[in-house]
């Protein structure tokens, strides 16, 4: 009787001091408040219950005490279950009135509707219930069904930590509440007895171990419990005695029996005393028998940590390899290490070797066999140095002298290497401990062998692109994601005017505009960029034009790293291209003047003739009319020359600026399509619903279409047809215009652009030269064609498109 009312008192302290711990942990938080709430009512409720159930003073009081905490415990479980579960609207609008409920039986508890009579015999606790115990059971029951449904329903709809939270509370609760109920209410109900009763707060046991457990893995409520190792020591020390108490439980009575009380509790503390230190015996006669049978034994944590330390701050493979043969050597204690990396073609070559004793070295060749072998098991295998080359996997330790221990180095699912180990100093076998050992070692070894070949191979690609980039004559420049210069060659310096060590590894801003504004833009949006002509500002003021072209940096992924900008010096190119100009424009003033003078000379020739003959025939009034006939006519000839030589000269017209292609031609069709309409030929033109946008002078360019259509409106008889097409590609617009005449002769296509080269009768040559000179001063590209397969002619020109604002076109 009074171990279980110690027990009952101890638990219910328990409680208090949970209700505690989780009240200091976060008294402001609505839940940790709710449990404490709920664990301070059940340790009162255990009280009441010792109380009642063993001492016999007041027994009628104190029994219907304990059904009055047992209706505030079940609300206090209901109210944690709703703040719990998070719903507060729903518990202000039900908990007045589970409050009310709660208030109504609580009064009714303490008359004689629930309990009429209790009192303590030798049996247990006798209880005579009143006509509204079952009303109030009912209601308890009820209260804790609702709170375990508000619960699961919380459960289901967390996740994750909250989740794993939930689940241990819920746990924790289910059987302590429903051994209560059963303990105390049902069994009570069923059959009007209460001796089971004192049984009902003992399974708080199991609350407190599960709750414990979410304190520890899952901080629940937000409590987080601090355990020693001397803890956890002493709760393994109480563990291992479970077993010897049991046994000395069992034979307790007749132990009393034979000795005397002193006696016993001697033996009892010797009892304990030999259950505790019978671990650390066991383990020191553990460690005394290793060290006689493995005579050394490695220091296995030791070696692993210190592996861990040394591989990971190497990165030379060399240095590396000879830091695996050392750490392997030293903490085996072998005679000899060789490791062997695999080649490219896949054979092993020794890269390093490390012996004490020679004549049991390792081999410095991998057998065959070795290696089919080690490839097919992947595990490590012993050789057997006095058995002829015969070797056979590892099954535990050897005794043989001189075998040769083969230990795979893998990386992923693939062998990179082997370590070969010969015998051990001390004579000893390769034990099991000791292949488990390498074999971690190896797994090590392989992923620090992995990222030293990879190293290298970064720093071999990086020495070459060095080199590469470092003596070409472009200009590179790269940033990296963060806008830093990491790429600046030597050519960069030399066109920049900027040293490698004030640019290098410094934020963009520090390069010239030319080629921090392109940079930045491309490193934003991954979109390359080919700047045709830009000034590159140096220090000293002066400017150089360069082409540039940035692309962006990217991962395998497609991941955006960075951008970078290659660009090269057009001094020399501008200035062969100045030259080669200048060669052709005297050409084409020889060309030109030589045209010129043939021109004018026939009028000047029938004028001089006129004039000749002037003197002779004055009085003739035929021929003075004939001499103002023909005068007239060849001067009007040499007018219209010099009209058409002064629009060779200006071909540009005024000054560029952004229109949309589509508005010339459309002039240009919608003024010829009178002699269109009159000779019978038909059009083919659309404009298209997007602007085609380029740099020029509308006049120039509707002048240059005039010509083309005027000399494809010539060129065909009536009935033709005529066909003008405007199309966009890679940045450049192209307009074509093809006729249906007969086309141009072959000896003529190459001089077609020529001045005074034409396949008219009466035409002057100068109209397709006055359409290169305005399409060169547009920076386009025009030639002429014959339709293949068919007649016709097809005069294309290439426009570059520039961005600016379309301008109306007329359909």
């Amino acid at each position: 009787m009074l171990t279980s009312f110690v027990l009952l008192i101890l638990l219910a302290t328990l409680h208090w001091l949970l209700s505690f711990h989780v009240l200091r942990s976060n008294r402001h938080a609505l839940e940790n408040r709710a449990f404490a709430f709920f664990a301070l009512f059940t340790g009162l409720w255990t009280v009441s219950i010792a109380v009642a159930h063993h001492i016999p003073r007041s027994t009628l009081v104190v029994t219907r005490l304990t059904f009055v905490l047992g209706a505030i415990l079940a609300f206090t479980f209901l109210r944690m279950a709703f703040i719990t579960a998070d719903v507060p609207s729903l518990w202000l609008r039900l908990g007045p009135l589970a409050l009310f409920l709660t208030t109504a039986f609580s009064v009714l508890a303490l008359t004689s509707y629930v309990v009429v009579d209790a009192r303590l015999v030798q049996a247990g606790l006798i209880v005579v219930y009143g006509v509204a115990h079952a009303l109030f059971a009912s209601h308890v029951v009820l209260y804790f069904a609702v709170g375990f449904l508000l619960l699961a329903s919380s459960y289901r709809r967390a996740f994750g930590l909250m989740r794993a939270r939930l689940r241990c509370l819920i746990m924790s609760l289910s059987l302590p509440i429903l051994g209560a109920v059963i303990t105390n209410l049902l069994l009570p109900l069923l059959f009007n007895r209460s001796t089971v009763g004192v049984y009902g707060p003992v399974f708080a046991v199991v609350f407190f171990a599960l709750t414990v457990h979410g304190f520890i893995r899952y901080r629940l409520f937000d409590v987080t419990l601090f355990i020693t190792h001397s803890a956890t020591s002493m709760s393994a020390l109480l563990v291992s005695l479970i077993p010897s108490l049991v046994f000395l439980l069992a034979c307790w009575s007749r132990l009393a029996r034979t000795f005397q009380p002193t006696e016993l509790l001697l033996f009892l503390m010797a009892f304990v005393l030999v259950g505790a230190v019978t671990p650390t015996i066991r383990q020191m006669t553990g460690r005394a028998l290793d060290s006689y049978v493995f005579r050394t034994r490695p220091d296995y944590k030791g070696a692993l940590r210190q592996a861990s330390r040394l591989l990971t701050r190497v990165l030379s493979l060399n240095s590396l390899l000879r830091l695996i043969a050392k750490t392997i050597a030293d903490s085996i204690g072998t005679t000899s290490v060789t490791v062997f990396l695999l080649r490219g073609d896949g054979s092993f070559w020794a890269a390093c070797n490390e012996s004490s004793r020679p004549e049991t070295s390792t081999p410095l060749v991998l057998p065959d066999s070795i290696q089919r072998t080690l490839t097919e098991l992947k595990r490590p295998i012993i050789l057997d140095g006095t058995a002829g080359g015969r070797h056979e996997p590892s099954q535990g330790p050897r005794t043989e002298p001189h075998e040769i221990l083969f230990v795979p180095v893998v990386s992923g699912d693939e062998i990179i290497g082997v370590v070969a180990l010969g015998s051990k100093r001390s004579g000893d076998p390769f034990f099991s401990q000791d292949i488990d050992l390498l074999s971690t070692l190896a797994n090590q070894a392989g992923v620090a062998i992995k990222n030293a070949q990879l190293y290298e191979q970064v720093v071999l690609i990086n020495e070459y692109l060095q080199n590469i980039v470092g003596t070409i004559e472009s200009g590179v420049v790269a940033i990296n994601r963060a806008g830093h210069v990491t790429i600046f060659n030597r050519a960069a310096e030399q066109l920049t005017g900027l040293g490698v060590d004030a640019i290098l590894g410094r934020a963009i801003a520090e390069l010239p505009a030319a080629l921090r504004q392109p940079l930045a833009a491309t490193a934003e949006d991954g979109q390359a960029r080919v700047l045709a002509e830009v000034e590159l500002a140096k220090p000293g003021g002066s400017a150089l034009p360069v082409l540039c072209l940035t692309s962006p940096l990217r991962d395998p992924a497609g991941g955006l790293l960075g951008a970078v900008a290659v660009f090269s010096d057009l001094t020399a190119l501008k200035q062969l291209e100045m030259e080669r100009r200048r060669a052709e424009r005297l050409a084409y003033f020889e060309v030109l003047a030589a045209g010129i003078g043939h021109e004018i000379k026939n009028p000047l020739v029938a004028i001089k003739t006129f004039a000749q003959l002037l003197p002779r025939k004055f009085l003739d009034e035929q021929f003075r009319q004939e001499f103002a006939r023909v005068v007239g006519r060849e001067i009007g000839r040499m007018e219209h020359l010099a009209g058409r030589l002064r629009a060779l000269a200006r071909p540009g017209g005024g000054p560029h600026r952004a229109l949309d292609l589509r508005a010339p031609i459309a002039d240009a069709v919608e003024l010829l399509q009178p002699r269109l309409d009159e000779k019978g030929i038909a059009i083919r033109w659309t404009p298209g619903p997007n602007p085609s946008q380029v740099q020029g002078d509308h006049a120039a360019l509707e002048q240059l279409f005039l010509n083309l259509i005027g000399n494809a409106l010539d060129a065909m008889e009536a009935g033709g047809a005529l066909s003008v097409r405007l199309r966009s590609t890679e940045g450049r617009m192209i307009v074509e215009v093809e006729d249906t005449g007969p086309g141009i002769p072959d000896e003529f296509l190459p001089r077609m652009f020529e001045p005074f080269v034409t396949t008219k009768l009466h035409g002057s040559g100068l109209g397709l030269a006055i359409c290169a000179s305005i399409a060169n001063a547009h920076r386009a590209r025009i030639h002429a064609s014959n339709v293949p397969g068919q007649r016709g002619a097809v005069f294309t020109i290439e426009f570059p498109a520039e961005v600016a604002a379309s301008t109306p076109v007329k359909a």
